[in-house]
């Protein structure tokens, strides 16, 4: 898909630079400024009986074309260089393989409007409404859709490299091998869109984004932020999220297939109820992150930092969490069968109930575990483990984040640990003593 993306968009350059190279094309951008803006201004009017037509006169750069009547309006291949759209009536346009950069299209109505293969490199649509506008195989660099109204809009193939899209609506809307590295997604509604195939999105801020019920199959995004993103229902396939920024983030209920959150930061992320097959978390960072009930057959989380998080009725079957720091976490009732937690920090983590812990690996587990015991030859656990009752540690709700250092931001464990040893030295002088 990669390539015939790359060779679309060659080809739809190649197609401007075959127009823009015609005679009739020299002749028409040629034109006197103000001529153009006359036929805009004659067929510009709101009783006007047909629709513009600059195919003859395609210079109109700079013009003031604001609040005109070009409802079908055929401005392909013009010259719109910093043109003012500003509230025009738009809806059904034409502007295939226009140059629009720097063009004002504040609060216009593109309704169905054609800007496939257009230069709109800093353009901008603010407020504009774009319902299924097509936007195919475009370079749009830094254009602005800040709030715009773009439900069932194609923006596949198109360049979109450092774009703002903040608070825009793409529901329904289609971005398929698309150029995104550095845009900007923040507060976006992106609910039920197709999201394919995207090779060069590092660096994308979909913080605050809505993603529910949204396909998105085959893309890299690297480096990337979805902090407090609303991912709840989407389905996810073989995806990777390398040092990406998930703090905060909703998954709850989603389905996620060959996904990658190498070295990713997930603090305080909530997986509940996530299906999350042959999931790679490598040294990925998610403390007080929820994993209720989730399914992580095969998930490899080999080193991660997972402190005070939950994976109460998690089906661990197959995963590997072998150097990972899981003090103060929840396992109760977890299905552990042939999973692997080899060298694991698990120093006040809970095991009530679990299923399967007699196929697992604990050797060299560190710390002191909570109602599992290791002395059963079954368990394989390492030096230092032993039984207590969940009860008598006094366990705080995993969402309090009162053990994150102010000044740092991070997991302050020494803290936690001195807290909790606290609690229970109180809990013990205050348990009254028997008689005799």
């Amino acid at each position: 898909p990669f390539v015939l993306g790359q060779l679309q968009g060659d080809f739809g350059e190649a197609a401007r630079a075959s127009m823009y190279a015609t005679p009739q094309h020299t002749e028409a951008v040629a034109q006197p400024l103000e001529e153009c803006v006359a036929i805009a201004r004659e067929c510009g009017r709101a009783d006007a009986a047909q629709a513009c037509d600059f195919d003859k006169c395609r210079n109109l750069a700079g013009a003031d074309l604001r609040h005109m009547n070009l409802t079908g309006a055929k401005l392909d291949y013009c010259n719109l260089t910093g043109t003012l759209f500003g509230h025009a009536d738009c809806d059904g346009a034409s502007l295939y393989g226009a140059t629009a950069r720097g063009a004002s299209f504040r609060e216009t109505a593109l309704y169905r409007a054609n800007l496939d293969r257009s230069i709109l490199s800093g353009a901008i649509f603010s407020d504009a409404a774009m319902e299924r506008a097509t936007m195919q195989e475009a370079v749009g660099d830094g254009a602005d859709f800040d709030g715009a109204y773009m439900h069932l809009a194609d923006l596949d193939r198109s360049d979109l490299s450092d774009a703002v899209f903040r608070n825009a609506d793409l529901t329904r809307g289609s971005i398929t091998a698309a150029v995104l590295n550095g845009a900007d997604f923040t507060g976006a509604d992106m609910r039920n869109a197709n999201i394919r195939s995207l090779y060069e999105a590092d660096g994308v801020t979909f913080d605050k984004v809505n993603l529910e019920g949204t396909g998105i199959t085959d893309c890299h995004f690297h480096h990337c932020s979805f902090e407090d993103a609303q991912l709840s229902g989407s389905l996810w396939e073989d995806t990777q999220f390398n040092f990406g920024y998930f703090n905060g983030a909703v998954w709850e209920g989603a389905r996620m297939s060959d996904i990658g959150f190498e070295g990713a930061r997930l603090e305080g992320a909530n997986f509940d109820n996530v299906v999350l097959d042959q999931t790679r978390f490598t040294h990925a960072s998610f403390n007080h992150a929820s994993f209720r009930n989730a399914y992580l057959k095969e998930t490899d989380m080999r080193g991660v930092e997972a402190h005070s998080s939950n994976f109460d009725g998690a089906y661990l079957v197959l995963a590997s969490f072998d150097n990972a720091a899981l003090e103060l976490s929840t396992f109760d009732g977890a299905t552990l069968t042939d999973s692997n937690w080899v060298g694991a920090k698990l120093d006040h983590a809970s095991f009530t109930n679990t299923v399967g812990h007699d196929k697992a690996d604990f050797s060299g587990v560190v710390g002191r575990l909570i109602n599992l015991d290791c002395e059963e030859p079954c368990c394989s656990c390492g030096a230092g483990a032993d039984v207590k009752a969940k009860n008598e540690m006094r366990f705080t709700a995993h969402s309090s984040y009162q053990t994150i250092d102010k000044d740092t931001g991070h997991f302050d464990l020494a803290a936690a640990l001195d807290a909790r040893l606290k609690t229970s030295r109180l809990s013990t002088r205050s348990r009254p003593t028997g008689s005799g």
